[in-house]
């Protein structure tokens, strides 16, 4: 007890999903909810996070994220679509967002992930078929 006051210690388990609630005070228009892009994406991420009135480090002493992560969800050079969808839909509560939202939301988040995988697929195959052709040049 420090001048009256009891002060007691918590752990990284006192925090999370399950011990926060969300004030649910965050609403976005429908034309925002459905992100067809990782730059639209992460461009919904800053938008929650400007019109709920936190910081990234506030949104996550409420959770679980770091708190570096929670700065990399929302940064400026940041190209690349989040790859943890538990930590964007922890980020998108924490900062106050309408829990049906964030469920519309993460459905954006794995089609563009879906996407994503496409495309690295797809680059792939291409790699391989790229290398097998000069393989073939190579020991004729």
């Amino acid at each position: 007890m420090i001048n009256g006051l009891e002060l007691r210690r918590t752990s990284v388990t006192d925090r999370g999903p399950d011990t926060f609630s969300s004030t649910q005070r965050v609403v976005l228009r429908p034309s925002e909810l459905t992100p067809a892009t990782v730059p639209e994406f992460l461009g919904t991420l800053r938008l929650v996070l400007d019109r709920s009135g936190l910081t990234a480090g506030q949104v996550a002493a409420k959770t679980s994220i770091a708190r570096s992560s929670a700065y990399n969800l929302v940064a400026s050079g940041r190209t690349g679509l989040p790859t943890g969808p538990g930590q964007v839909r922890l980020f998108l509560s924490g900062c106050g967002l309408r829990l049906d939202q964030v469920d519309t939301i993460m459905v954006a988040w794995t089609k563009l992930s879906a996407g994503e995988l496409l495309a690295a697929a797809a680059w792939a195959r291409r790699l391989a078929q790229a290398l097998l052709t000069e393989h073939t040049k190579v020991s004729a």
